[in-house]
């Protein structure tokens, strides 16, 4: 119970959901950069899964911390697919990779 507590918390806070806006819309599709993650940090599907649970607790959880729905779109999707990989493939996958090659992925924006 505590780590809810603590992501509601979290979510209530106005930086929380700014924190993975961009100021602007990636030229790059989704489906484009999930290719490249596959390319570049090839994983399970079970870490691409894992996105949807994710992005469906936080949408709970923010429901929950403020009356506000948490909103996935353009400007945030690619911040969220990232981050949720990179967390999924540490706690999924034996074998992973370091947070750079992540960001090396991401900053190819």
């Amino acid at each position: 119970e505590s780590l809810t507590t603590a992501s509601k918390t979290a979510l209530a806070a106005p930086t929380s959901t700014l924190a993975f806006h961009a100021r602007n819309i990636p030229t790059i599709s989704l489906e484009a950069y999930l290719l490249r993650i596959s390319k570049y940090c090839p994983t399970t599907n079970e870490v691409f899964l894992s996105l949807l649970v994710y992005f469906d607790r936080m949408s709970k959880l923010s429901q929950e911390a403020t009356g506000k729905t948490f909103v996935i779109d353009s400007f945030n999707i690619h911040r969220l697919v990232i981050a949720g990989v990179t967390v999924a493939s540490k706690f999924f996958s034996d074998v992973f990779y370091t947070n750079s090659r992540y960001a090396k992925v991401r900053n190819m924006l």
